[in-house]
C-alpha cells in the first residue's frame, strides 16, 4: 500500500521534460515581450526624468528591496538595463546556461517590478513566482543549445520538490481566486458577473464590446469559468488524458480573457503554468494529430535544421564550466541542503496563505506564521497575493480628467490634450484613454492613494511631470488639479453610460514652480449631487476658487 501511495503522489507530481521545454521557451517570449512593450514608457516609468525617480521607488518598496535599476535613473543606464535584460530572455528562449539565465530572468524580473511598484499587476506576480520555482527546475534538459552540448540522451520527466510546489503554485490561484468569488455565485451562475465585465469599458476591448451583446453566451461562459475554477484542483489529482484536457480548458478560458479584457500578460502566464500538466499522454496525442493533418515531415525537418544550426551557433558562443575540484565538491552538499530548505519553506507558503485565504484554516492564524519567513517573501515580492481578481460583477467605471490653468487664465485637460471637458474622451471606448494597461494600473495606484493613509510624494511627482512636459511643448501651467472621475455603472442600461451617476473625486491638487495649489476647477453640477444651488454659486464665485467644505465632501 505504501509503494502504491507514493507512486501515485510521483505520477501526480512529474513533468515531462517536453512541458519544461516549452515552459522555458514561453518564459522566454514573455520576457522578451515584456521588455518590448515596457520599452514604450521606458522614460515615463523608469528613469529620474519620469513619474518614478529612483529616490521615489526606494521609498514605495521595502527598504533593502534588491534591484539592478535601483543603481542610476538616467537613461543611457536603463537603457543598457533593458538591453541586458532583453539578452537574458533571448538566452532564456534558446536555452544557453539555462541554469544560469534563469537565475538572472528572475533577478531582472524582480528589479524592474520594484524600479515601478505602482504599475505592476497579477500577471507580474504570477510570472516571477513560476520563475521561482523554474530556477529549480532542469529546463534546459530538452529543445536548448545545453542539450546539443551532452552526448548522454535526454532525461524523460522530472520529480521533485520544485516540480511539486509549481503546480501547487497554479492551483494555490485558482482555488483561491474561486473561494473569492462564493459570495457572487449567483451572479456567475446567472452570467451577470461576465456580463458587468465586459460592460466595464476601461478593459473591455477587441472582441469584448461584440460578445457581451450575447446575454445566453455570457451566462455560458461566466458558468463555465466558475465550475473550472471549482474543479482545478483536481490537476493535481488526475493525470494522463483527463488531466491535459482539463489544463486544456482552463487555457481556452484565459484565451477568452485574452481576446476580451485588457488586463495584460495575464492569460499568457497562465498558459505558462498550464503547460506543465501535459504528461506523456499530451505530447503523444499531439504527435498523433500532427500525423493525421499529415504535416510530420515538415516539422521533423524543420526540427532537424534547427538542430543544425543550434549545433552551430553553439560552438560560437561562450561557454562557462565549472570545473569540479575539491573545493566545488565541498560546497556541493552544504549548496544543496540550503536549495533544499528554500524549496521547501517556499512550498509550504504557498500552502499556507492559500488555507487561510479559502477558510480551511483562520486567515489571522496564517498571518501569524513565519513573520520572518513573509517579510524575506515581501523583499522579493514573493508573498502570495490573495488573488482575488474578478471576484463579481463590476459596478463600477472610471475614467480621468487633469485640469491645468495656463498663465493666461484659461483652463485645459492636460492629461487628455484637450479642452476642458468632464465627459468621457472616448466614449464607449473608455480604455482607449490609456496607451497601455500598465499605465491604467498606475493610474489605479494614484487614485487610491488619495487618501490620508498615503503620502502623496508620487502624485506631487506626476503632477509636476506634467508641469514641465507642458514647459516643453511652450505651454506654461500654474496650476494642475487631478480628478478621477469615478462611475457606478446600470447593468440595466449598460449602453447608456451617459446617464450613470458620476462623481469627480479631486486626487491632486498641484501648483506648478513655485505656485501654491490650489483649486480652480468646479465640476459640472451632475457630478457634485449634495450640493444646491446656492452652494455652487458661492463655490463659482469665491475669490480664491478654494472648495468649500461642502464641496470636498461631496
Amino acid at each position: 500500500m505504501k509503494r502504491r501511495l507514493r507512486d501515485a503522489a510521483r505520477r501526480r507530481v512529474t513533468i515531462d521534460t517536453r512541458s519544461l521545454a516549452a515552459f522555458r521557451i514561453a518564459a522566454g517570449i514573455l520576457i522578451i515581450a515584456d521588455v518590448l512593450l515596457r520599452s514604450r514608457n521606458l522614460e515615463f516609468f523608469y528613469t529620474d526624468n519620469g513619474v518614478m525617480p529612483v529616490w521615489l521607488a526606494r521609498e514605495l518598496t521595502h527598504e533593502y528591496a534588491p534591484s539592478v535599476f535601483f543603481l542610476s535613473g538616467s537613461p543611457s543606464v536603463t537603457v543598457a538595463l533593458f538591453a541586458i535584460h532583453l539578452l537574458v530572455g533571448v538566452a532564456l528562449l534558446f536555452g544557453y546556461h539555462t541554469r544560469i539565465m534563469t537565475v538572472l530572468a528572475f533577478v531582472f524580473v524582480i528589479s524592474l517590478d520594484l524600479r515601478m511598484p505602482l504599475a505592476t499587476s497579477y500577471a507580474d506576480i504570477l510570472f516571477r513566482h513560476l520563475l521561482f520555482w523554474g530556477m529549480f527546475l532542469p529546463l534546459g534538459e530538452r529543445f536548448s543549445l545545453d542539450a546539443l552540448r551532452r552526448s548522454e540522451s535526454p532525461a524523460d520527466s522530472y520529480t521533485g520538490l520544485a516540480g511539486a510546489f509549481v503546480l501547487i503554485q497554479m492551483v494555490a490561484m485558482y482555488i483561491s481566486n474561486w473561494s473569492h468569488k462564493i459570495p457572487w455565485q449567483d451572479e456567475w451562475l446567472s452570467g451577470e458577473s461576465l456580463y458587468g465585465i465586459l460592460h466595464y469599458d476601461s478593459i473591455s476591448w477587441l472582441l469584448g464590446p461584440t460578445l457581451r451583446e450575447f446575454p445566453l453566451l455570457m451566462q455560458l461562459g461566466s458558468i463555465t469559468w466558475y465550475v473550472l475554477m471549482f474543479i482545478a484542483p483536481l490537476l493535481l489529482l488526475l493525470v494522463g488524458r483527463p488531466r491535459y484536457l482539463l489544463a486544456i480548458m482552463l487555457a481556452g478560458s484565459h484565451l477568452f480573457m485574452a481576446s476580451t479584457v485588457r488586463i495584460g500578460a495575464f492569460p499568457y502566464a497562465a498558459l505558462m503554468g498550464l503547460v506543465l500538466f501535459c504528461g506523456p499522454r499530451a505530447w503523444a496525442d499531439a504527435r498523433w494529430i500532427v500525423d493525421r493533418i499529415g504535416v510530420s515531415p515538415r516539422l521533423d525537418s524543420a526540427a532537424a535544421a534547427i538542430g543544425r544550426r543550434g549545433t552551430t551557433l553553439d560552438k560560437r558562443l561562450p561557454r562557462v564550466e565549472i570545473p569540479e575540484t575539491p573545493a566545488v565538491e565541498r560546497f556541493r552538499t552544504p549548496a544543496t541542503v540550503f536549495v533544499l530548505t528554500i524549496v521547501i519553506i517556499s512550498g509550504l507558503f504557498i500552502i499556507i496563505p492559500t488555507l487561510g485565504t479559502t477558510g480551511v484554516v483562520d486567515e489571522e492564524t496564517t498571518d501569524s506564521l513565519g513573520s520572518e519567513v513573509q517579510s524575506a517573501q515581501s523583499l522579493l515580492k514573493l508573498d502570495q497575493p490573495p488573488w482575488r481578481f474578478y471576484q463579481g460583477p463590476t459596478g463600477s467605471d472610471e475614467y480621468y480628467v487633469f485640469v491645468g490653468e495656463r498663465s493666461d487664465g484659461t483652463v485645459v485637460d492636460v492629461y487628455n490634450d484637450r479642452e476642458l471637458a468632464w465627459d468621457r474622451p472616448h466614449g464607449h471606448y473608455n480604455y482607449k484613454q490609456l496607451d497601455t494597461y500598465r499605465e491604467r494600473f498606475y493610474m489605479y495606484a494614484i487614485e487610491n492613494r488619495a487618501n490620508p493613509d498615503y503620502s502623496d510624494e508620487a502624485e506631487e511627482v506626476y503632477a509636476e511631470y506634467l508641469c514641465q512636459k507642458a514647459a516643453s511643448d511652450g505651454i506654461e501651467l500654474t496650476h494642475i488639479n487631478m480628478f478621477a472621475i469615478e462611475e457606478d455603472t446600470d447593468l440595466d442600461a449598460p449602453n447608456e453610460y451617459e446617464a450613470y451617476d458620476r462623481e469627480a473625486v479631486l486626487i491632486h491638487a498641484h501648483g506648478c514652480g513655485t505656485n501654491e495649489p490650489t483649486d480652480i476647477a468646479i465640476p459640472p453640477a451632475e457630478f457634485t449631487p449634495d450640493l444646491d444651488e446656492d452652494d455652487r454659486e458661492e463655490i463659482e464665485h469665491d475669490d480664491d476658487r478654494r472648495y468649500t467644505e461642502e464641496l470636498g465632501e461631496a
